[in-house]
């Protein structure tokens, strides 16, 4: 996202720009994200607005609660919304992907897929500026910055979901070492996830999903009916890791990261995906100011390093607190201590 994003800004601003791509095909797999309203921003920026309000549902409400059903706090899209004036809009990873690359192609960017690029050193003498935004395990970070900030194991293992009903509860769910996560994603759509400290991915996504019922076996409705209506081979599920230690820079000669390369976080602040389409936006922004490409990649690395960084630190803390396992009465108190600041 944050590639094509850049892709997208670039070549509205006069660039010329090609897409690679080592998949047979750029696909969007996954299940909801949350756009907040700097994403959305960003997405204006690139003419999609109307496009993504006509296609995104808002997460209007949404309330964190324990594992026996005691309310805790209402999560802050209420708050968003009345200091931002929008909602947080949620839609589907492959309707956002395509969505941005239908865009792309309109805008006459090439874009070559199954291409195998072993040596991502040699592009810098071909091209202006190359953008890396390949990802966790980066073949541009590694490259051009090194082997020092690598992935880092976040000791969980996430699965997410969707079903084709939608629910009466949104919000999430929290005990001990798990969480599970209910939001809107499209009309007639639910989107799920579900988090559990020191748990890793099954290699049958049905024997999968059967685990999951016997975890969350006695939690709140509709967690069981939701994992219930779920099918296996729509189940993603992943081991998390972000990315540290942090970079001195996102700038490296005229390689730039965007995305995951440049600042892998964990999920749990829902700003992953925004992230990386606010880095393709801005880069596309700082290149299209002039002809001086070191100073404009210098402009982006100001703008967005120590943001995106510091909600590295911050999503690993709420993970941690999320997936706690000890002094889970210490953290109800505080979560209903916080519930006005919340609203």
């Amino acid at each position: 996202m944050g590639g094509l994003s850049a892709a997208l800004g670039l070549s509205r601003a006069g660039w010329r720009v090609s897409v690679l791509e080592k998949w047979p095909q750029v696909v969007g797999t996954g299940a909801a994200l949350g756009l907040w309203p700097d994403a959305q921003s960003a997405l204006e920026r690139l003419g999609l607005g109307d496009e993504l309000r006509r296609t995104a549902v808002p997460y209007e409400h949404g309330e964190i609660r324990t594992s026996e059903g005691r309310r805790l706090t209402p999560l802050p899209v209420s708050r968003i919304r009345r200091t931002t004036g929008r909602f947080v809009l949620l839609l589907s990873r492959t309707s956002l992907m395509n969505m941005l690359l239908g865009a792309v192609t309109r805008h006459g960017v090439t874009v070559e897929t199954d291409v195998r690029i072993t040596d991502p050193q040699q592009l810098a003498t071909e091209h202006d500026v190359v953008v890396g935004a390949d990802g966790l395990r980066s073949a541009v970070r590694r490259a051009y910055f090194g082997d020092a900030t690598a992935p880092r194991d976040a000791q969980f293992t996430a699965w997410r979901g969707s079903v084709e009903t939608e629910t009466n509860w949104y919000g999430e769910t929290w005990g001990k070492g798990q969480i599970f996560g209910i939001t809107p994603m499209e009309p007639g759509r639910t989107n799920w996830y579900a988090a559990v400290r020191h748990e890793s991915p099954r290699d049958d996504a049905g024997l999968a999903l059967q685990h999951l019922l016997a975890l969350y076996e006695g939690w709140p409705a509709p967690i069981e009916e939701v994992l219930s209506s779920s099918k296996p081979e729509a189940l993603l599920q992943h081991q998390v890791f972000d990315l540290t230690p942090p970079l001195p820079s996102y700038v490296r000669g005229n390689a730039v990261l965007v995305g995951d390369a440049a600042h892998a976080m964990t999920p749990s602040l829902g700003q992953g995906a925004c992230q990386a389409v606010i880095d393709g936006v801005a880069l596309a922004g700082a290149l299209a100011q002039g002809d001086d490409v070191a100073a404009a990649l210098r402009a982006y690395d100001d703008e967005r390093r120590r943001p995106t960084q510091r909600l590295v630190v911050g999503s690993a803390r709420a993970s941690r607190i999320g997936l706690a396992e000890q002094w889970l009465g210490l953290r109800s108190a505080v979560l209903r201590m916080s519930a006005p600041v919340a609203r």
